[in-house]
């Protein structure tokens, strides 16, 4: 299988969204994509949201996209769409010191493959090339599902932190070297985690940002 890389165009916009909208079944209707939103990341910040394509018929099978930002990590606003703008795209900011993560997804059919690495290394080139500070991310906790009636979040995410468990999300940006900060609570909407969510970081090492602890 030959998977190939490339930035969102007009051309992927309606096969992203139905990406993403596949992923993400428990979203509600307002906050499902359609083709357009996808158009407008294109034409705002096209660089910093990354298409993987499966070889040779292009079917889209993993998609990362994000936007620069000053964000202050000790101080988030309530939710998650305080940061982004409206259509996930609108505060991108190209003097912002930081990458937000917003979208992040890969077809279950293709997980283990190390396409979700590979996204995540290409928005880290975005970051190094634009010389800026590093990259910040609330990871949607697939996992805890399963573990949420035995586990309260802490203990999850330590367990995971440990690799005592998997979650197919956080466990892959663990060992794509983020640091996890903590839990966050309702951030944006996802049910099956009753609304929790973890907060990460990756510093530039270029410019030597890899201790979110300083700023």
């Amino acid at each position: 299988m030959t998977i190939s890389y490339t930035i969102l165009n007009h051309d992927l916009a309606e096969p992203v969204a139905d990406l993403i909208n596949f992923c993400f079944p428990d979203m509600t209707d307002e906050d499902r994509y359609v083709p357009e939103d996808l158009i407008l990341m294109a034409d705002i910040f096209a660089e910093g949201a990354i298409v993987a394509l499966k070889e040779p018929r292009k079917v889209v099978v993993g998609f990362g996209a994000g936007i620069f930002t000053d964000l202050d990590w000790r101080n988030l606003p309530e939710r998650e769409s305080e940061i982004l703008g409206d259509f996930c795209i609108h505060n991108h900011d190209p003097n912002g010191r930081f990458y937000y993560g917003s979208e992040f997804c890969v077809h279950p059919n293709y997980r283990r493959q190390r396409i979700g690495r590979k996204i995540y290394d290409l928005r880290k080139e975005v970051i190094v090339r634009n010389k800026k500070w590093g990259f910040f991310a609330a990871s949607v906790l697939q996992g805890y599902s399963d573990y949420k009636h035995v586990l309260d979040i802490y203990e999850y995410l330590a367990k995971v932190e440990s690799r005592d468990l998997y979650d197919p999300t956080l466990t892959m940006q663990l060992r794509n070297d983020f640091q996890l900060i903590g839990p966050i609570h309702k951030f944006f909407d996802h049910p099956p985690a009753d609304h929790w969510s973890a907060f990460i970081y990756w510093g530039n090492p270029e410019l030597g940002k890899s201790n979110y602890k300083e700023f």
